[in-house]
């Protein structure tokens, strides 16, 4: 099974970026990359993980390995009813 740092860098080579180009794009710093690439880092913050999976256009399901699939699942708008329910309870 493939981890977090081994997923990350199979997206990066398939779309033929370099560890700069993804870190750029993402938002990150190269070395704070290059650490989660080779897993040096034992926590990755839930924005870390949100900007690689948007740039890398997955899941960050699929990239923390809990599906095979790396389709992002679309969201869901809220709606007028379901602010209303919300509010009420």
């Amino acid at each position: 099974m493939e981890g977090f740092g081994e997923r990350l860098v199979t997206l990066r080579e398939a779309k033929g970026w370099t560890r700069r180009e993804l870190a750029k794009r993402a938002g990150l710093h190269e070395k704070h990359l290059d650490k989660v690439e080779h897993g040096q880092r034992q926590r990755i913050e839930s924005e870390t993980l949100i900007k690689l999976a948007q740039t890398l256009g997955v899941s960050s399901d699929f990239l923390l390995g809990l599906t095979d699939d790396p389709r992002p699942r679309p969201r869901r708008r809220l709606q007028r009813d379901d602010v209303e329910e919300e509010e009420a309870a």
